[in-house]
């Protein structure tokens, strides 16, 4: 039996894709679907001096004029914790006793199995964080998951 994992603690990720799908621009696109939490107006009993006037994880008002204030690329907004565990490859292999293999005039028999991209431990939503090393996280998918059998007999 053999696995790879690889790993990651700490450091952040900025999802670019998140940020192009939360900025509203003139030409139609895609958007994500968290711009319907946005503000429609003033919050009940907020006023501009109030403290606590911005919460940090809410949408910004939709609004052309000001896209450029709600959704400017750069803020940490759209920065992510980019810790992960990835379990790449697990491989395992099995050859029958020599009791059993001799019974039927050959001299080996083995069957093996592995899994390619098994399974990704994070806490993002949608990015997949090993990606790129420069921090940005763009429009990827992560590895297809890939299942293998094999079979090997030896005369």
């Amino acid at each position: 039996m053999s696995a790879l994992v690889t790993y990651s603690i700490g450091g952040k990720a900025y999802d670019d894709s998140y940020d192009a799908l939360m900025a509203v621009g003139t030409t139609p696109s895609a958007l994500h679907k968290h711009l319907l939490k946005s503000w429609d107006g003033v919050p009940a009993g907020m006023t501009e001096t109030s403290p606590n006037r911005v919460d940090p994880k809410g949408v910004p008002v939709i609004n052309y004029a000001l896209s450029t204030y709600n959704n400017a690329d750069g803020t940490t907004r759209f920065l992510h914790d980019a810790t992960y565990a990835t379990i790449k490859n697990i491989s395992l292999s099995y050859s029958l006793p020599k009791r059993f293999v001799n019974k039927i005039n050959l001299s080996d028999i083995s069957v093996n199995v592995s899994v390619e991209n098994l399974a990704t431990f994070n806490k993002l939503t949608g990015m997949d964080p090993q990606q790129s090393y420069d921090g940005n996280v763009n429009n990827r998918y992560a590895g297809y998951k890939t299942f293998t059998f094999g079979l090997n007999i030896k005369l």
